[in-house]
């Protein structure tokens, strides 16, 4: 990774990083994930995706992050992969930090029990919400097909 490849992953982390403080500021404790103030599409019985997730993190930030600076820069597929890959990372960093820069939530929190609106992944005492875990082995997926064996220009 070049260091301007390096400097855009960062931005975006930084980015996404600053979103999980104004949600955390705007969704008090419980988040959006069971505010009634928004539709939401049910994934089972027990998990609903609300329409604020839809619009912000399936529109409105993929825009932004990936096909603006595809659509001002000279395309590329290593810019392509490298702007998917630090959202994808992006997204497991902002979902993380709304646990620290809520004042209504402490990390404590951060557990299947009280994050009910997560799936989990529970290994003894070790527990992860499936999405990091999907997130994280498709990002290293996109580092070590793109950017390892095919080095992409």
């Amino acid at each position: 990774m070049t260091g301007k490849e390096l400097l855009i992953f960062l931005l975006i982390i930084v980015s996404m990083s600053s979103i999980s403080i104004v949600e955390a500021a705007q969704s008090g404790q419980d988040g959006y994930s069971v505010s009634e103030d928004w539709w939401r599409i049910g994934q089972d019985s027990k998990y609903t995706y609300s329409s604020y997730h839809i619009w912000m993190y399936w529109l409105l930030l993929p825009l932004l992050i990936i096909a603006l600076p595809i659509a001002v820069a000279d395309f590329s597929w290593r810019l392509l992969w490298l702007l998917i890959m630090s959202y994808i990372i992006g997204t497991v960093v902002e979902d993380f930090l709304w646990y620290i820069a809520n004042p209504k939530v402490t990390l404590k929190r951060f557990n299947p029990r009280e994050t009910y609106w997560q799936k989990w992944f529970v290994l003894g005492p070790i527990a992860i919400p499936w999405h990091y875990i999907i997130k994280i082995t498709a990002a290293i997926t996109i580092w070590v097909i793109a950017f390892q064996i095919y080095q992409l220009q």
